[in-house]
């Protein structure tokens, strides 16, 4: 859930939101907006250094409590996601639907580390080549071309991991009987002409790298109908 803004946007139009991360992120208002949000146990402060075991991993809320469970650019984050699945069956209710929007593994710029085809290309020497001509992201300012390879190649290893849309649907199918993909689902509006133009806009600005990667396209994984019987971990 981020910086929280999702789940106070909801609230204020009268949903019964609530938000989940790894980490505490979130800017809260008052102390009352600490009762919306619950997170994860994990084993160190530093994102990229931490460890859930995925055998007793669970999202911390009871079962068959929501009707939507929604996440925007988390999948392309998670390593294992058996688990991640399992759970959103888990705190849905019969008829709920989950709901995630992703980044597609075929985009021209990977949208995190700003480097082209990095979300399929990811030999350390692409990346310390584009690197060198200028693409990194606005965590990496000050450090050299070497430290920013290292840092980029271990979140390549850490945090980063595109699947196909087959792969997704044999993740996903073991937990719901409905499970279906819609492109470009944030915005419907926007044509791949549409993109191509936005895309040749950031190659006229003086920080392409990142005006590229926010041209990325969007699509989303629609589950609904889930079984009955959550799959334990063998």
């Amino acid at each position: 859930c981020g910086a929280g803004s999702m789940v106070f946007r909801l609230r204020e139009l009268g949903f019964d939101a609530y938000g989940f991360d790894i980490h505490d992120y979130v800017a809260y208002r008052s102390d009352d907006d600490r009762q919306w949000f619950r997170f994860s146990q994990s084993t160190s402060r530093d994102t990229s250094a931490f460890t859930i075991d995925a055998d007793r991993y669970a999202i911390p809320f009871e079962d068959d409590l929501f009707d939507v469970v929604h996440s925007t650019s988390v999948i392309e984050h998670v390593l294992d996601i058996r688990p991640m699945m399992r759970e959103c069956a888990r705190v849905l209710r019969p008829d709920g639907v989950s709901i995630h929007f992703y980044p597609s593994k075929y985009q021209l710029v990977e949208p995190h580390l700003y480097v082209p085809l990095a979300s399929f290309v990811q030999y350390k020497q692409w990346l310390r080549l584009w690197i060198t001509l200028g693409a990194r992201n606005e965590f990496q300012s000050g450090l050299t071309v070497d430290q920013v390879t290292e840092a980029y190649k271990r979140y390549t290893m850490t945090g980063l991991r595109y699947r196909t849309r087959k792969e997704l649907l044999y993740a996903a199918a073991e937990f719901f009987y409905g499970v279906r993909f819609m492109h470009r689902a944030i915005s419907p509006g926007d044509s791949l002409w549409i993109q191509i133009r936005q895309m040749m806009k950031a190659l006229r600005m003086p920080d392409v790298y990142r005006q590229l990667a926010l041209c990325v396209r969007l699509s989303a994984m629609i589950c609904d109908h889930k079984k009955s019987a959550v799959p334990q971990e063998s």
